[in-house]
């Protein structure tokens, strides 16, 4: 009797690779150094955009002593914080880019033990908080020029906004959604309306 040969064995197939979306995916619950890094950045013009703050009362108080570097009365950031592009819709707009700034952090720290849909919305969210920080900064740089002054805070603040939107737009360069960035350049483009409607 001959004995019976052992059945051969079962090849699974190779599982499909990743998709490179998907792996950014997976490895922001991981915590990537870029989500970091925009933190960072919006940190650094948090810091700024709060400055401005302290600029302007100097500046409406007529200090020239005791201020921030750039400060004071005739001071070019003066010139840009007392024009009435400081405020929109009666609100300094350091208020609404520091929320801006604070959500974007938010949306960009790794969070381990996320759901799918949930890194989706936070892409969503940081997406249209990027579009909304380059639009901002391009309304605010060409303000200065027209104004022919530039407030130093305000060029660190708009220039960490670009700089954590560029690095969005690398982080998520396999998954953009153009809606979302549409959603922030319409937020910047209304910015810009109610300040020159205001």
């Amino acid at each position: 009797m001959t004995a019976a040969l052992p059945p051969p064995p079962i090849e699974l197939p190779p599982e499909p690779a990743a998709e490179p979306w998907e792996d950014a995916e997976a490895s922001e619950q991981g915590g990537p150094p870029l989500g970091w890094v925009v933190a960072a950045c919006v940190a650094v013009a948090a810091v700024a955009a709060a400055t401005t703050r302290g600029c302007e009362q100097a500046a409406g108080t007529a200090r020239t002593t005791g201020t921030l570097p750039g400060c004071g009365e005739g001071s070019p950031c003066a010139a840009v914080l007392l024009s009435r592009f400081d405020e929109v819709l009666g609100i300094p707009v350091s208020t609404p880019a520091l929320v801006v700034y604070v959500l974007t952090a938010a949306a960009s720290i790794p969070a381990p033990g996320l759901q799918r849909w949930q890194l989706r919305v936070r892409r969503y969210a940081r997406q249209a908080a990027g579009a909304l920080m380059l639009g901002a900064a391009a309304w605010f740089l060409g303000l200065q020029v027209w104004l022919g002054a530039a407030c130093v805070w305000c060029l660190i603040a708009q220039a960490a906004g670009i700089f954590a939107a560029a690095v969005l737009f690398r982080h998520d360069r396999h998954r953009l959604h153009g809606w979302a960035w549409a959603v922030g350049a319409l937020a910047a483009a209304a910015l810009a309306g109610a300040q020159l409607l205001g």
